[in-house]
């Protein structure tokens, strides 16, 4: 009997929290979470100073997260639809972020999580360096305790991805200004070579990739000049453009500096002005509202391109930009007859 009575009572006791913690409820979490994905500042090209507090970056995109650095890129050249997307920019970006936290937080720990980032990251928090990512698209996350502020004064978060895009070999060796940054060997998903702690300098740089110890390829940019003047690029189809009332021609507007070469931080406003048989159908700014068929568009990165569409009237067609302060474009195009029969044309 006594035997009896010790097993029930190590049962009740047992059983007793089980019940009781089915009506638990657990104290509110202290831990407060900020939705950091809109308000990001975004600039695709490398800036000096970028990660310092005081930087102007009023002039810069504004985009929110997710977001993909070179999305609208293809929209710039020309499309193979069956090998996919050509010359999609993979250089160097930097994202800056403004924002405030509140003071009663000051005694606990701040954290910033990506869902993910491509392909590599360098952070600053108020100018001071405060990590690096290294590890294809993956999330990542940082301590930014002692980094931050708390109240009234304004944290600035920068981010900076650096890498260089090669495929068909097995090394890629950096220079800047004819020195070399070293040599990467071992890229992240087969074709990225992170390059990090790369400072910006005037001048050239220029990426060498090899395989099996011979150059295979490599390419060269130069830091632009002032903006100078405006230039236009004319895109048709193998046979001009038809006066068919269908036919599109396409038209890159970019800035460039004296010696033509395109200026990559610009964005600003190009007006233009079509005149002969045409119908404008206008350009598109990634991220800006009712930015479509307007007869402007901002220049990203030094570039855009607007439509035109053709009409049954044949003729020349001339297109105007302009902008103050810079030399004008215009450039005329031919819209060539095109014969009908029966509604359809030959």
């Amino acid at each position: 009997m006594k035997k009896c009575l010790t097993l029930a009572a190590i049962y009740a006791t047992l059983t007793r929290p089980l019940v009781a913690a089915e009506n638990f409820t657990p104290p509110a979490s202290p831990r407060a979470t900020f939705n950091f994905n809109p308000g990001w500042k975004f600039f695709k090209s490398d800036v000096t100073n970028a990660e310092q507090v005081a930087f102007d970056d009023s002039k810069w995109s504004e985009v929110s997260a997710p977001h993909t650095y070179n999305d609208t890129d293809s929209y710039t050249q020309i499309i193979s639809h069956s090998g996919g997307d050509r010359h999609a920019y993979a250089g160097i970006a930097w994202y800056r972020k403004h924002f405030k936290l509140p003071t009663n937080t000051k005694d606990g720990k701040v954290f910033l999580e990506f869902a993910g980032l491509k392909q590599a990251g360098r952070f600053w928090v108020n100018g001071k360096f405060a990590g690096k990512y290294e590890n294809g698209v993956t999330p990542c996350g940082l301590d930014l305790t002692e980094f931050v502020n708390f109240g009234e004064t304004e944290n600035v978060i920068a981010v900076k991805t650096v890498y260089v895009a090669a495929d068909h070999c097995d090394a890629v060796e950096l220079f800047v200004n004819g020195k070399s940054k070293g040599v990467v060997k071992s890229p992240m998903n087969g074709y990225i070579f992170a390059f990090p702690e790369i400072k910006f300098e005037a001048g050239k740089i220029s990426a060498v990739a090899k395989a099996n110890g011979k150059i295979v390829t490599q390419n060269e940019i130069e830091t632009a000049g002032a903006a100078k003047r405006l230039k236009l690029t004319p895109h048709t189809n193998p046979n001009g453009l038809q006066a068919d009332g269908a036919d599109v021609a396409f038209f890159d507007v970019e800035v460039v500096d004296a010696q033509g070469r395109r200026c990559p931080t610009d964005e600003a406003r190009v007006d233009f002005k079509l005149d002969g048989p045409a119908i404008w159908r206008g350009g598109y700014n990634s991220g800006k509202t009712n930015s479509v068929n307007n007869l402007w568009l901002d220049t990203e990165c030094g570039v855009n391109r607007v439509a035109i569409r053709s009409t049954l009237t044949p003729g020349t067609v001339t297109l105007t930009a302009t902008r103050d302060g810079l030399e004008p474009a215009k450039i005329q195009i031919a819209s060539k007859p095109v014969e009908i029969q029966d509604g359809l044309a030959h």
